[in-house]
């Protein structure tokens, strides 16, 4: 099941910091997210299913862990924003890629704690930036990434509507 695939969220990240000056919130957040990824992992294997909400009982002692990643990410992604406010054009198409990114590991961390209704809100504000950035005559060599991430959002977005977290 693809849904909330911090893996994949994770490694768009590390791309994105190749290319863009990395904060200090960003490493802490991939970490963090890192460690959110293994223990989701071990709680998957221990019950037997791919399927989040077998896994959420399992996952109740790391509810702290979820609140850091979820506060890491989103203090990362607000430094990427408010760095691209700085910008124009393909640089701040950039910054505001990472951004999302960003925001989304914080989704998936509050998805996981049970906040639906911020989990939803940030993917949907995800989307919205995603396809400003898709339209953005600039963009250049970062439609595909920003392609791939408007998609993630899209999905994790549905999912997390249809299964309500």
């Amino acid at each position: 099941m693809a849904r909330f695939a911090h893996v994949v969220l994770i490694m768009a990240a590390l791309i994105a910091l190749a290319t863009v000056p990395a904060f200090a919130d960003d490493q802490e957040c991939i970490s963090m997210a890192q460690t959110m990824e293994s223990e989701t992992n071990q709680c998957k294997v221990a019950s037997g299913s791919t399927y989040d909400y077998y896994r959420k009982d399992c996952l109740l002692p790391f509810k702290g862990l979820f609140r850091q990643t979820a506060t890491a990410c989103i203090n990362a992604a607000q430094a990427h924003y408010d760095a691209s406010s700085g910008l124009d054009g393909y640089d701040a198409d950039r910054q505001l890629i990472l951004a999302a990114t960003l925001e989304g590991m914080a989704g998936s961390a509050n998805d996981f704690l049970g906040n639906c209704g911020l989990a939803i809100s940030q993917l949907q504000s995800i989307i919205t930036l995603l396809k400003s950035i898709i339209n953005d005559p600039a963009v250049g060599d970062l439609l595909t990434p920003a392609k791939k991430e408007l998609a993630l959002a899209k999905t994790l977005e549905g999912e997390a509507k249809l299964l309500g977290c």
